[in-house]
């Protein structure tokens, strides 16, 4: 079925929604599309991200240079020779 074809009625029936619901929190079928899909490509860049670095040892070092910017032992302009 293509996307044209699908109405707002069939996907409120199918995620269990009423129809009110889906436009309420939806201006338009396509903005819900749009929603879709950035919540499905959210959620395999995520796991995409997991599988490539499963201790989270990118995130943890990427937090420790952060936390290293933000340190006073960093050097400011007063300080500078």
């Amino acid at each position: 079925m293509s996307r044209a074809a699908t109405t707002t009625r069939r996907i409120a029936t199918e995620a269990g929604a009423s129809l009110a619901t889906v436009h309420y929190c939806f201006r338009s079928k396509q903005e819900l599309f749009e929603q879709v899909l950035t919540a499905i490509i959210t959620e395999l860049s995520e796991a995409a991200q997991e599988t490539s670095d499963p201790a989270g040892t990118r995130r943890r070092s990427w937090a420790k240079e952060c936390a290293h910017c933000g340190s006073s032992s960093r050097r400011s302009p007063e300080n500078s020779n």
